[in-house]
């Protein structure tokens, strides 16, 4: 195979199809651009440890100091009220937010990306929401909430299990 040498501008132009850069040192490189620090990166988002794999949606909020994940009784009865919806544990995320005192609405619709949200006794103003009616899903920056009782609360009153399963259903 022989060697192409040419230097006539015509065959150059067939011969090489792609641009060419003539490209200096360092010297002519532009200066490194940071943005300007804001609020909202100092505000770091945490790392939330939770049960299930949020297949669905699906948030579930608990609040239960005394136990990191949700205690096995009440997680029975999750799985039968998720079956009963064609669910599973693996649809939805649970969250005991009494391991994040801090976190906020924001943070947790970032991070789970949820089209609907259960606070199973948690207050709406734990999250610095407004108001939310108890036991009503109620529509908020494009995601279904029920703010309902805790299972500690359900279990032994049938007529708040019932105000529940009636709401959960619509989801």
């Amino acid at each position: 195979m022989t060697e192409l040498k040419t230097s006539h501008p015509l065959a150059l132009h067939f011969l090489m199809t792609e641009d060419i850069f003539s490209v200096d040192e360092l010297q002519d490189a532009a200066p490194a651009v940071t943005a300007p620090s804001t609020e909202k990166e100092e505000e770091s988002m945490p790392v939330f440890d939770y049960q299930g794999e949020n297949n669905r949606y699906m948030l579930l909020l608990h609040d239960n100091p005394n136990q990191k994940l949700m205690p096995s009784g009440e997680l029975d009865t999750l799985t039968t009220i998720l079956l009963a919806k064609k669910m599973e544990i693996k649809d939805v995320a649970i969250v005991n937010i009494a391991q994040y005192p801090s976190v906020t609405w924001r943070q947790l619709k970032e991070y789970f990306a949820c089209n609907n949200v259960v606070l199973l006794g948690v207050t709406p103003g734990r999250l610095q929401l407004n108001e939310i009616p108890q036991n009503a899903v109620t529509s908020f920056e494009g995601m279904n909430v029920l703010f309902t009782y805790s299972f500690a609360e359900m279990l032994n009153n049938n007529d708040r299990k019932r105000a529940f399963w009636n709401e959960m259903k619509k989801l």
